[in-house]
């Protein structure tokens, strides 16, 4: 007789329960898997209404953050409820993601076969209509790409939580595993930590989500942007002083044609292993990486700028 799995919980925080969100739960719950989907609504008032259809399923329960927070305090809050129930495995995933009918029981079998890794990350297809959303795609998940082969995690290329799951007990934080005060970057910081301790992180390239990638310039521009900012927060302490942040600032803004080169060999090289028809994108990708260049300074010379309003105050921004 085969092992009954283990119970696992689902873990997705969200604004506003719009058609993607709808489009998510509605595969999940299609699923015949022993699971618990925790949806975290993060400080909006989302009606019960909208939610009644999906909250009466025994196997989803919604938690509320009286006020935003970002992923990070969402996530950190489901996180604590599965603490609570006992439940060992979480899966990660977005709201602006649909799942393949394969999710939960892929997620399941990669745990069930490399039971000594702690996290492990999968593959991430971006959709959308245009020429912006498949520049968004290429500079977001260069590092999921489904089409390259598993890989255990290093320093360069990490794994996004849009598509991720862990065994709490593997993992060395015994609290909140994301950093709330952080706008973006939880996520770096979080497979940082774990490196650190050289935790086993693995790429899997399935089971695959489809994420609903920006199809506006000016999202994806201002995303690249301060996506940036949180480099300097996540990569140094905060306690430098503003005179050593400056200096280094000058240091690298005459670099900043170089560090753009690096950045976009970094993202275009995973895709060309996949194809050379992406090498065209090198202009467009070039350029965002000078944003993201101005952006990483900009973190620097204020670091609350990568922080939350509230955070922010402490620091100056």
């Amino acid at each position: 007789m085969t092992a009954a799995r283990p119970l696992c919980c689902i873990l997705i925080p969200f604004c506003i329960l719009d058609d993607i969100m709808r489009q998510c739960l509605t595969q999940l719950m299609a699923s015949g898997q022993n699971i618990r989907i925790c949806l975290v609504v993060d400080g909006t008032d989302c009606a019960d209404a909208e939610l009644r259809p999906f909250s009466s399923d025994g196997r989803i329960v919604v938690l509320r953050r009286d006020r935003r927070g970002g992923p990070g305090a969402a996530r950190n809050m489901g996180v604590r409820w599965c603490r609570e129930q006992g439940i060992d495995l979480v899966v990660l995933l977005d709201s602006d993601c649909v799942p393949g009918p394969d999710f939960i029981d892929g997620h399941l079998r990669l745990h069930e076969r490399f039971t000594d890794a702690a996290c492990i990350g999968c593959g991430i297809r971006g959709e959308g209509i245009g020429p912006w959303a498949a520049i968004d795609g290429i500079a977001s998940w260069f590092t999921s790409i489904p089409e390259l082969p598993a890989r255990r995690v290093g320093s360069v290329y990490h794994i996004p939580t849009t598509n991720m799951s862990f065994k709490l007990s593997r993992l060395p934080m015994q609290g909140d595993l994301f950093n709330e005060k952080l706008r973006t970057g939880e996520d770096i910081m979080f497979l940082r930590q774990l490196a650190t301790k050289r935790i086993k992180m693995l790429y899997e390239p399935y089971p695959v989500v489809l994420h609903h990638d920006r199809q506006r310039f000016a999202e994806m521009i201002i995303h690249q942007f301060r996506w940036a900012l949180h480099t300097y927060s996540v990569r140094s302490s905060n306690s430098v002083s503003p005179v050593l942040r400056l200096f280094y600032s000058l240091v690298q803004a005459p670099l900043v044609p170089f560090t753009a080169m690096t950045m976009t060999a970094l993202t275009l090289w995973p895709w060309i292993r996949v194809s050379i028809k992406y090498a065209r994108f090198f202009p467009a990708i070039f350029i965002l990486a000078l944003i993201k260049s101005a952006g990483i300074i900009a973190g620097t010379l204020a670091p609350g700028l990568a922080l939350r309003p509230a955070d922010a105050a402490e620091h100056g921004a």
